[in-house]
């Protein structure tokens, strides 16, 4: 398992650059172990996703799920090369060890595994890119699910969890409003019309509306917070101090919890950008969907079996599982390592973390060879 690792954390799998190289490698290391593995280009050059299946076809199984691509380390002060694996006090460190090569390891491992015996139900890996830029990979993957994966009674996606079973969590929806105004010179500003201060009361309006859900929590809510949250990320606009700006953009998010109305919300925005007195637009950018509960009977089962009887969480973050929902898979989020370890420099995991996740994967596996 931290062989496999080592390796996975060898490929720089930065979003903004190719993963295919180890995408080879993974279809590579199942062909050894006499796996056959399917690679699915994306549309964008250099990147692809992978679909490999172990086990009698035609039949319920399961499958394990993880994204590929990591978050960049440019500007993070790392004390050990972040694409090389340092094992140190019981960790394993680098760029992608919690966030999500270790889940991928350990699924691979138990593959390699499990290969040696014969499986009365598939296991199927679904290895995936892009997910942290917008979720690109899954979303290509979605209408060819249901003929790679046929119906099966769980899917596992490896996201670090701390071992607790996340069943919900919250979507997500990014988008960056543009306001444009009229150039002037700074000394006549009656002659231009700001940018920069129509995007300011966007802001506030935005803060306004925020603090309006925060003050009507959604009730019997399990998430923290219990109810759609903003951020403003980002803001720019104007050329220079003495000139009136002609145009500004307001970057921002929201995590919308299930249960809101998620076409409320956008008229809401939409509303709050055109009352600001400039024209504007809303581009509407990565967006992910939320995870609802959808785990009983026999995928409660499994998912107890693999956990050890892990308490069922909802998490505030976004994840690729909603897409296997999408596709009628009892899906719930579950792996190794910390969350808030991951996108930090220094990023690890814990070796017992990775140990747990392997032997709950085992356990499942040992179900599948004696159904």
């Amino acid at each position: 398992m931290l062989d496999i690792l080592e390796k996975l954390v060898s490929f720089d799998s930065t979003s903004s650059k190719p993963n295919q190289p180890l995408i080879a490698w993974v279809a590579g290391f199942l062909e050894s172990h006499g796996i056959p593995s399917r690679i699915i280009p994306g549309a964008e050059g250099g990147k692809a996703s992978l679909v490999a299946s172990m086990g009698p076809s035609g039949k319920p199984g399961v499958v394990l799920s993880g994204h590929t691509d990591v978050v960049p380390v440019a500007g993070q002060a790392w004390s050990c090369d972040p694409f090389h694996l340092t094992r140190k006090d019981g960790k394993a460190y680098g760029r992608g060890t919690c966030d999500m090569k270790g889940g991928i390891a350990c699924a691979l491992s138990v593959m390699a595994s499990a290969a040696k015996a014969p499986l009365d139900a598939p296991i199927h890996l679904v290895l995936t890119h892009d997910e942290e830029t917008g979720m690109e990979g899954i979303r290509e993957l979605v209408p060819m699910l249901p003929g790679l994966l046929g119906a099966p009674m769980l899917a596992v996606v490896l996201e670090p969890t701390g071992l607790a079973c996340c069943n919900a969590h919250k979507g997500f929806q990014a988008h960056e409003a543009v306001f444009h105004g009229l150039p002037a010179h700074s000394s006549q500003p009656q002659k231009g019309k700001s940018a920069i201060h129509a995007a300011a009361r966007f802001v506030v309006a935005l803060e306004q509306y925020a603090a309006k859900l925060a003050h009507a929590p959604l009730e019997g809510s399990q998430f923290d917070p219990p109810y759609t949250s903003f951020n403003v990320g980002k803001i720019a606009g104007g050329e220079a101090i003495n000139i009136v700006a002609g145009e500004c953009r307001v970057v921002f998010e929201y995590r919308i919890h299930p249960g809101d109305d998620e076409q409320a919300i956008a008229a809401a925005i939409d509303a709050m950008a055109k009352n600001c007195g400039l024209p504007a637009e809303v581009v509407r950018g990565a967006g992910g969907k939320p995870l609802l509960p959808s785990i009983s009977g026999e995928a409660a089962k499994l998912a107890a079996m693999m956990s050890g009887n892990a308490p069922f969480v909802a998490c505030p973050y976004a994840t690729e599982a909603p897409y296997f929902q999408q596709s009628g898979i009892p899906t719930l989020v579950w792996g190794p390592g910390d969350l808030q370890e991951a996108h930090k420099p220094d990023e690890f995991v814990r070796l017992s973390d990775l140990e747990a996740c392997k032997a709950g994967l085992m356990r499942l596996a040992g179900f599948l060879q004696r159904r």
